[in-house]
């Protein structure tokens, strides 16, 4: 049999014809009419040069050959089925490590009700976290992650995503800011004030600095920082210096630092963040368990 061509469509047939032993009843398990089932036997013993079934005075019986196939076969056939169907996942005892990357910003705003929501349904389940830098998915398209979490536009073909929140930006300042005793700021105001500037590479132009030059306005940058994380600490050192971000990480450093919110005085494009995965992992039961949280339970919805 070695050198012969095999057939893979013949495997269910024979798998039915060993249990059955008899042609019609074999035919009628799957679905086959009687003479297909004859011609699958006729190719059968050719393929493995052996009778496989033999007729006795009871009927028909296993030759010896075809017993040994049957030993074999079974667990093959079992193992495909397994691979065919789809896999039972239950998140409570479910055994795991999902690797995610995101800007320490998308991490201070989705992690603590995704960690919460792990805890409760998922408690073996471990999250690896890795920071997010720029736009490179390459880390999601060699399968060195499972998901990122980004602002980004969609890299293309080969990945999926599906929106996790939206948010606004807002300025803010320490609370001794005496533009903080007023409910809002002229543009002018704006323009005045000393900014630091979150960039991830530490440089270069923002939205909201390509929006001013149009109206030929240029504000004044005092600090570039790399992370959000520093500018906290940056605001309640210099009470003069004001920074524009994201309103939901506002919400966050007002509520644990002496920082206070202003609405920026001019209409300003927000952002969407989603959930990135890839393609090979669009099926894949636990992908999709986490999903399906973020999606169905509203973790990352605005309370």
């Amino acid at each position: 049999m070695k050198d012969k061509t095999v057939d893979y469509n013949l495997l269910t047939p024979l798998k039915a014809l060993l249990e059955e032993r008899h042609v019609t009843r074999a035919a009628q398990k799957i679905g086959l009419s009687q003479p297909a089932m004859s011609r699958a036997l006729g190719r059968l013993r050719r393929l493995f040069d052996d009778p496989l079934l033999a007729r006795t005075s009871q009927g028909f019986d296993l030759t010896p050959k075809a017993v040994e196939i049957s030993l074999a076969l079974g667990g093959i056939i079992d193992s495909i089925d397994d691979l065919m169907s789809p896999a039972a996942f239950d998140p409570a005892t479910a055994t795991a490590e999902i690797r995610l990357a995101a800007l320490d910003y998308e991490m201070a705003v989705c992690l603590p009700a995704l960690l919460k929501q792990l805890n409760q349904s998922a408690p073996h389940i471990t999250l690896c976290i890795e920071q997010q830098w720029g736009k490179d998915f390459s880390t999601l398209d060699k399968g060195e992650l499972d998901f990122i979490i980004s602002a980004n536009p969609s890299p293309g073909p080969g990945f999926y995503r599906q929106t996790l929140y939206q948010d606004s930006f807002v300025c803010v300042l320490n609370k001794r800011h005496p533009f903080t005793k007023q409910n809002k700021l002229t543009v002018r105001e704006y323009i005045q004030l000393k900014h630091c500037l979150v960039s991830l590479g530490g440089s270069g132009v923002t939205a909201i600095d390509k929006q001013l030059a149009k109206k030929k306005l240029q504000r004044d940058i005092k600090v570039r920082v790399p992370s959000f994380l520093a500018v906290p600490s940056l605001l309640c050192a210099q009470t003069d210096l004001m920074c524009v971000l994201p309103k939901r990480l506002a919400d966050q450093y007002c509520k644990q630092w002496p920082l206070q919110q202003l609405p920026l005085p001019f209409t300003s494009k927000g952002l969407t963040v989603f959930l990135y995965w890839h393609a090979r992992t669009h099926k894949d039961p636990l992908s999709k368990w986490l999903r399906g949280i973020t999606r169905n339970n509203g973790l990352m919805k605005k309370e």
